[in-house]
């Protein structure tokens, strides 16, 4: 997904409960390692009935994660969902081990607070892409995308004042294509006319 243009890659760990099951294992070693080196987890939690053993381990294991590189819960978003049904739990005994975690509380069947859990979501990956740090491209196609949009910038203004600004125009055009894959934007001929507003170049 592009969640308000940063790229992010959404893994759905199913499950992480101890199993003898050796294939059901390999999946839980799976989902581990994927938590391990997420920049983000998104905790659900069912919001209607009081929290279960898996519920519990999952917590723990968490908790544990979070004592030891992220003390602040930084990595961490916890969304209580089915608020939409007359009972409710609140986890206050689980949310108490995730200390500094947002908590949001939603409803996938109304979606109530899922754009407030958009806006936790956004907060958490914008202060890991902040000062600092190096811009994550989680995708080997928004690499390639960045790569096409750095050659033809620097195609752009080697021909900057060796060609008609018509012909630079096609390479502005080019870069501005394939950030626009990387951020989702849409970028047409309405830009292009903006850029190039204090020029008289042909279409």
């Amino acid at each position: 997904i592009t969640l308000r243009g940063i790229p992010a890659t959404l893994l759905d760990t199913a499950g992480i409960a101890e199993t003898e099951d050796i294939v059901e294992r390999i999946g839980i070693d799976r989902s581990r390692r994927a938590l391990e080196s997420a920049g983000l987890a998104v905790l659900v939690l069912d919001g209607s009935q009081p929290p279960t053993e898996a519920d519990r381990a999952v917590v723990h294991m968490l908790a544990e994660r979070l004592g030891r590189d992220d003390s602040h819960g930084e990595r961490l978003v916890v969304a209580l969902n089915k608020r939409d049904l007359p009972e409710q739990h609140d986890h206050a005994e689980l949310l108490a081990l995730l200390p500094g975690c947002p908590v949001v509380g939603i409803s996938t069947r109304t979606g109530t607070g899922l754009a407030r859990l958009e806006e936790a979501l956004y907060a958490r990956l914008a202060a890991q892409a902040g000062e600092g740090r190096e811009p994550a491209l989680v995708t080997l196609r928004q690499q390639q995308a960045l790569a096409r949009a750095l050659a033809s910038t620097r195609s752009a203004l080697g021909a900057l004042n060796a060609v008609p600004l018509d012909l630079v125009a096609v390479d502005v055009r080019d870069a501005l294509l394939a950030v626009g894959e990387i951020t989702g934007e849409q970028i047409g001929e309405r830009v292009l006319d903006e850029i190039f507003s204090r020029f008289c170049i042909g279409k």
